[in-house]
Formats: C-alpha cells, sequence, structure tokens
C-alpha cells in the first residue's frame, strides 16, 4: 500500500492558493482513477484507488493545517505501520522555479513548514516527497502573503499543466520506483 499525502490547507479561503498544489495533485490523481475523497481519518480525508496498481494508493489530504501537517503523517504510519519508502509528501517549494518538480528520497525542509511539521513528527528526514517549483517570490512580498496569495485563472491554468505532469511522476514513482521518476522529473522543465 502506497500512501500518497498533499500538502496543503483546509477550507474555502485556501483552496487556489500556490500552497494547496498538493492538494491539487492528490485531487487531480483521484480524479484521473475515480476515487472520491470522502473518508475520515487521522485528522485528514482520504480516497483509496483500490485496484488500477498492484497496491491500493490511499490519497490524503490532512485538514490540520499546513503547520501541523506531520500530526496526520504521525496518525497514519502508527496506525498502518507502513514503511516510509511507501509514503510520498507532494508540496509546493518557492525555492524551485514555477515550471518545474523536484523528487527525492530525503532531504531537509527546506524552510517549509509542512515538511518542518512532518520531520519534526516522525523524527528523520528520510521520506519521499514531491516539490513543485512555484519560485521566484514577488519581490518585496513576504513568504507567507505569496503562498497564500489566491491565484487568478491564468495562474490556476498554468499550475494544472504541472499538477499533471506531477500525478504522471506520482505513477511512475508507484510502478518503477523513485530513482526512475527522478531521473524522468527531475531538472525537466514543464512549461
Amino acid at each position: 500500500m502506497f500512501f500518497i499525502f498533499g500538502l496543503g490547507n483546509p477550507g474555502k479561503k485556501y483552496r487556489f492558493t500556490r500552497h494547496n498544489l498538493g492538494f491539487w495533485v492528490v485531487e487531480e490523481m483521484a480524479k484521473r482513477y475515480d476515487a472520491r475523497f470522502w473518508r475520515r481519518k487521522c485528522f485528514s480525508r482520504m480516497a483509496v484507488i483500490p485496484k488500477k496498481f498492484d497496491e491500493p494508493i490511499v490519497l490524503i489530504k490532512p485538514q490540520t493545517f499546513m503547520n501541523l501537517s506531520g500530526k496526520s503523517i504521525f496518525c497514519f504510519q502508527n496506525k498502518y505501520q507502513f514503511s516510509l519508502h511507501k509514503v510520498l509528501v507532494v508540496t509546493d517549494d518557492f525555492n524551485l522555479p514555477t515550471g518545474y518538480i523536484r523528487i527525492r528520497a530525503r532531504g531537509s525542509s527546506g524552510g517549509h513548514k509542512g515538511l518542518e511539521s512532518i520531520i519534526s513528527f516522525l523524527n528523520t528526514e528520510e521520506f519521499p516527497r514531491l516539490r513543485i517549483g512555484i519560485g521566484p517570490v514577488t519581490e518585496g512580498m513576504p513568504y507567507e502573503e505569496f503562498v497564500l496569495e489566491e491565484l487568478g485563472e491564468k495562474y490556476r491554468e498554468l499550475y494544472s499543466k504541472i499538477v499533471e505532469t506531477a500525478v504522471s511522476a506520482i505513477e511512475v514513482f508507484i510502478t518503477a520506483g523513485i530513482e526512475k521518476a527522478m531521473t524522468e522529473y527531475n531538472g525537466r522543465k514543464i512549461i
């Protein structure tokens, strides 16, 4: 069983912000495989893709707000006792230029509050993540304001193409492993 955690903030206020791209990705994957987010477990909404891959895929949107994302992942890890190589955390990254995604097997938070929370709750940096570039930050704008800025239609269309590519990268991660996904998607400009 694979657990794909898309990070974001719950509520309509944050739906179309850069900080919710993790939610966008798992929602797109659910749509692609006709899965619905109807279950509530571990402070999260979840959907299950049961039979399209060799193993079930659990798509998760933590409802704890970004800064407490680790609470949800920690709960799932305690409940299911999964190995962290069966996890993929999907999030935005203002240190990565818009138009790129980056997959890594481990690493620091890079200043991302959601990743900081996960690292703190799990007490390790050893978990795979897929970061979606949203940089550079608009000059003179605080980071917090930039990531929570509501995106207009032009940017929503732009990011929807990136989100589709991120879902394809997740499919490679699940079927062929992280090394293959890194080789195919890291450093490749999407838009």
